[in-house]
């Protein structure tokens, strides 16, 4: 009882004090010399970068550290200096449209939603425009999807794919963890063969960490990846897209994760348990060359490795020549082991098959 006495008692304390508490900024209007200040940074954002003229395929590290630091956290730093939280900027945008640049980071969706409806046609030669044109093509609320995707085909026939091609990882990355199918940056990425194909290539084939093999799956729904599979299958940096695209080669179909599905284990007993959805799709490129699968034997992560062994399980010993066997019968991966062991049963292997 005593406990929940002083419980009430903070309780009343803390309401009083914010019933005497003076009104705080974000419910009062802006003032001009607060509009002025907005105005002077808004116009900052619409300034074009000079490194979104430099040749993306081969100095993408050294463009993308012209942009402000922090990018991922770059919208709620910016919102937090300007104190864009309250629904009242929506008056402040109506009366004064230069803001709508600033405003595409604003707290409130009705006030994004309204800025996007304003952009201007050049604003598409601006790498933070483009940063928050994508984050609203991502955005939580439908409604500022929805007027995204307009104002991204009203602004699309001003903006080159190269403009885009530093913020496209990011881009990758929003829409694996949102799920949201609609966006149709890819579509002006993989028009034809642009610069901005040039660097999602020149990405997946350098990134050493992140989720470059799940962003590359799920770009193989489509054939825009299929004439690159031999060079990621050879030197692309990421083991894991380098078994992608050579899984796909070999096996002559793209696979990526769709989803889950439930699949009955007892159904007497109502019993199921949760699978992977994967969808499938022919490559539109033929078979690799015959010295393709040495190759990958000589790959350095064990996860290549074990898809040389697989051809061996599928082919036998003709898969191979004898030094690969070896080597690959030797290997310290246990996966790798375990196939050849599999493989040595299966084709009745004898000592003069190896050595």
């Amino acid at each position: 009882m005593f406990r929940r006495f002083i419980r009430q008692l903070l309780l009343k304390a803390q309401i009083s004090a914010a019933i005497k508490r003076p009104p705080s900024r974000i419910d009062q209007r802006r003032t001009q010399a607060d509009i002025a200040v907005l105005k002077d940074l808004s116009t900052l954002l619409l300034q074009p970068d000079t490194a979104t003229e430099s040749n993306f395929s081969a100095d993408l590290v050294k463009a993308r550290a012209a942009l402000p630091a922090g990018l991922e956290r770059f919208e709620q730093r910016l919102r937090y200096a300007a104190n864009m939280y309250h629904r009242n900027d929506l008056t402040t945008l109506k009366e004064h449209p230069a803001l709508c640049v600033l405003f595409l980071f604003h707290g409130s969706g009705h006030v994004r939603q309204e800025a996007l409806s304003r952009l201007p046609a050049d604003a598409a030669t601006s790498p933070i425009v483009l940063f928050a044109l994508m984050r609203r093509l991502n955005d939580w609320a439908l409604p500022v999807r929805q007027a995204a995707i307009i104002a991204f085909d009203r602004l699309a026939k001003h903006l080159e794919p190269r403009d885009i091609a530093l913020l496209l990882p990011k881009l990758a990355r929003d829409m694996l963890e949102y799920s949201r199918a609609e966006n149709p940056v890819f579509k002006l990425v993989f028009r034809d063969t642009n610069a901005g194909q040039e660097a999602m290539i020149y990405w997946l084939g350098t990134a050493r960490q992140g989720p470059a093999a799940r962003i590359m799956a799920r770009l193989l729904q489509g054939n825009s990846l299929d004439a690159h599979l031999m060079h990621f299958a050879r030197s692309a940096a990421h083991p894991h897209v380098r078994q992608i695209a050579a899984k796909a080669l070999l096996t002559g179909q793209a696979e990526w994760h769709e989803g889950w599905q439930r699949v009955p284990v007892d159904k007497s007993l109502g019993q199921f348990r949760m699978t992977a959805k994967i969808g499938t799709r022919a490559l539109s490129v033929g078979a690799p060359a015959k010295g393709f699968v040495t190759a990958l034997a000589h790959d350095k992560s064990a996860r290549v490795r074990r898809l040389a062994a697989d051809q061996v399980i599928l082919k036998g010993a003709e898969a191979l020549p004898k030094a690969e066997l070896e080597k690959l019968c030797s290997d310290q991966d246990k996966g790798v082991l375990e196939r050849m062991a599999f493989a040595s049963r299966k084709w009745n292997w004898d000592e003069t098959t190896i050595s």
